[in-house]
């Protein structure tokens, strides 16, 4: 880390063990503004946001009972825990934790452990999770996270979402570089002063400057984050994946085999539906033998009507396609 990014890390610090009430998780430096007036520093382009997981400053007055089910105590504010830099969606971000103990059995736990007890408040466990999900050395901000999983719902690949990342770190570092150049020329045209007395802009990988030290996250590293995200919220996944009503279907089947279709449907739902053969289980309406080649199913996955060729649905298709083409151009008479 560097000495920039220090020196704004005990700044905050300092800051915060005096700002009364709640205190936001994500926190940014100070934009840098130049308007003709004042000094010019380089560093201040150079600072990283921090996102602090602390309940005691984000929830003041909580209490979070002890994780141990057989304890009574408290969780009590300790010390800080030691920074971890953790990817962001425009650069790294510091992550700041704190560490609690407990007032009855002394267990000590960081803020991202506290948060994740079953015995944690809604209030506090839900707001502070969405923050970031941590891995075993770093971890992603929730808007990386939430990037990921919406980039994946739309078939994206993992490396191309590795490459949006990347030119999103790209495009941050060029404006800042930008915004500097800008204000030192500014500065130097007012002051009279010679363009090369300032600094340049650091690479973006300067030790000295921008310090962008964390390297972009792998293809691989995005695969480990979604499936651990998924497997760590499985269980919310599949209640709300039965809790969730299906549009109507229309199936064309060119297999010849309803009967298997509708029964790899009946898997999706509930097993306790199917077992006790509530009105919205599916139903085998076909024979065995009968095979059909458009169906119609239900929201429910009930087959509600099927035709054994194509032959009376062409007429319907031709309307279609003319309805389409009179929707998509422009026609002259």
């Amino acid at each position: 880390m560097s000495t920039i990014q220090e020196k704004w890390i005990r700044d905050f610090k300092a800051k915060l063990s005096k700002q009364p009430g709640p205190v936001q998780f994500l926190h940014y430096p100070p934009e840098p503004k130049y308007y003709g007036t004042g000094t010019l520093n380089v560093n201040d382009w150079n600072r990283k946001p921090i996102l602090l997981l602390a309940p005691h400053f984000t929830h003041p007055g909580v209490k979070i009972p002890c994780a141990n089910p057989n304890c009574h105590g408290i969780y009590k504010p300790s010390q800080w825990h030691d920074t971890r830099v953790i990817h962001g969606l425009h650069g790294p971000v510091t992550l700041l934790q704190y560490r609690y103990a407990c007032s009855d059995c002394g267990k000590k736990l960081v803020a991202s452990e506290v948060i994740k007890s079953s015995r944690c408040p809604d209030t506090v466990r839900v707001s502070s999770n969405a923050q970031c999900y941590l891995t075993q050395n770093s971890g992603v901000t929730g808007e990386v996270l939430n990037s990921i999983l919406s980039d994946v719902m739309s078939a994206k690949s993992f490396d191309e979402i590795q490459m949006g990342l990347m030119a999103s770190r790209t495009q941050r570092y060029l404006q800042r570089r930008t915004e500097y150049v800008c204000a030192r020329e500014l500065y130097c045209h007012i002051n009279q002063v010679d363009i090369t007395s300032l600094p340049d802009f650091s690479p973006i990988d300067g030790a000295d400057g921008y310090n962008e030290s964390i390297t972009i996250p792998s293809a691989e590293y995005i695969i480990d984050v979604f499936i651990g995200y998924v497997f760590e919220h499985k269980e919310f996944i599949i209640a709300s994946r039965d809790a969730l009503v299906p549009w109507p279907v229309v199936s064309v089947d060119h297999t010849f085999n309803v009967n298997k279709r509708t029964r790899d449907l009946e898997v999706r739902l509930p097993p306790e539906r199917v077992a006790a053969g509530t009105d919205d289980a599916p139903r085998h309406v076909m024979d065995e033998n009968k095979s059909a080649t458009l169906i119609f199913m239900g929201a429910n996955g009930q087959v509600l009507y099927w035709f054994q060729t194509l032959l009376p649905v062409i007429p319907c298709l031709w309307v279609i396609l003319v309805l389409v083409f009179l929707l998509t151009h422009t026609v002259y008479i």
